[in-house]
């Protein structure tokens, strides 16, 4: 019953103000400007507690309520995409999407509905689909990489969450139709101080080069692993030291500011 009970109240939180979600900048290293946001389940409770999402994920897991919450994280992105549309911002909105949503037939039709109901251009939203989730020896048969195609055929685009770390590897990337990878924050971690991090690193930056896969980098916290990732062809970047999770009016006032983003260095 406490578990139904904490769904419930991440329910009325994000269906009633939007306080079901924050959004994480994303920086193009390149330009030192942002571009796009990830939209993040997680919610402050009215005793002031902030509710992560390793918390009561896994419980909506568990009760079948995953495909409801990617849906909520869906409409949350394409509202603020629209609304930084509408302040002259072309800025991007990523979602996570979960096998719960990807897998029923009529996932790409609500997709569609939503964007269109907000008025979101083409090329303006981007699926994240956990490597780790989906993929075994068949990938190309697979539910997910047939939703995969038809997302990228209707103009979404689509990431691989997590990348480095699951089943999907290598191997696969040159058999699905993404857009791209995430590098996953186990790996970028270690960048600057493990030499067989580094290697898995910079062999997955130049093999995604090589098929004319994007990267992004989520994780970072210092300067020194942004400057590795940039010198080996990863120019978007997400993670604490560029911004951390924020309200959408947050996210709002820091691209209406446009001030460059400062990352901490590990010698200072």
């Amino acid at each position: 019953e406490a578990e139904i009970a904490l769904i419930e109240e991440f329910s009325d939180a994000r269906d009633n103000d939007g306080s079901g979600f924050q959004y994480q900048p994303i920086l193009d290293g390149r330009s030192g400007r942002i571009r796009s946001f990830e939209a993040l389940a997680r919610w402050q409770r009215e005793n002031g507690e902030m509710v992560m999402p390793d918390r009561f994920l896994p419980l909506a897991s568990r009760l079948g309520r995953m495909a409801d919450i990617d849906f909520a994280a869906i409409r949350a992105s394409c509202a603020l995409v629209a609304e930084l549309d509408r302040r002259g911002h072309r800025i991007r909105g990523a979602f996570n999407t979960s096998s719960d949503a990807l897998a029923p037939p009529d996932f790409l039709r609500r997709l569609d509905q939503e964007a269109e109901a907000a008025g979101i251009r083409d090329g303006a939203l981007v699926a994240e689909v956990l490597e780790t989730t989906f993929f075994g020896a068949d990938t190309t048969n697979s539910v997910a990489a047939a939703r995969i195609t038809e997302l990228r055929e209707h103009g979404y685009s689509v990431v691989l969450d997590d990348f480095g770390v699951g089943y999907a590897g290598l191997a696969h990337l040159g058999q699905l139709d993404i857009s791209g990878i995430k590098l996953d924050r186990s790996l970028v971690a270690n960048v600057t101080q493990d030499r067989s991090a580094r290697i898995i690193a910079t062999s997955i930056l130049r093999l995604c080069d090589e098929l004319n896969v994007g990267t992004l980098a989520e994780g970072i916290e210092t300067l020194e692993q942004a400057e590795f990732l940039l010198s080996h062809g990863c120019y978007r970047l997400q993670g604490f030291g560029i911004a951390r999770p924020m309200s959408r009016d947050a996210v709002i006032e820091l691209i209406e500011a446009g001030k460059p983003i400062q990352i901490p260095s590990e010698r200072s």
